[in-house]
């Protein structure tokens, strides 16, 4: 099993694959550990991804996070097409 297989069987009955494959995508890009970023984005006050962005990197203005959700919805795609 490659890495990316045994990392998204850890939230398989969580998220899509797109949604990890996305929140994977951000994890690398800006340092944010994935396991925060589930945290925040599951359970009974989940937020969407560029909202979990924002949280847990205030330091970002609002427009590279809004830019990074895009790049990582498109790469969730791409990785959906494969």
């Amino acid at each position: 099993m490659d890495d990316f297989a045994a990392g998204a069987r850890k939230f398989e009955f969580v998220w899509t694959n797109g949604q990890y494959v996305a929140a994977q995508h951000v994890s690398e890009n800006l340092g944010i550990p994935i396991g925060a970023l589930k945290a925040k984005m599951t359970g009974n006050n989940a937020v969407s991804l560029g909202k979990a962005i924002q949280q847990l990197r205030p330091d970002l203005p609002a427009g590279a996070a809004q830019s990074e959700v895009k790049a990582a919805e498109h790469a969730a795609k791409q990785a959906g097409k494969k």
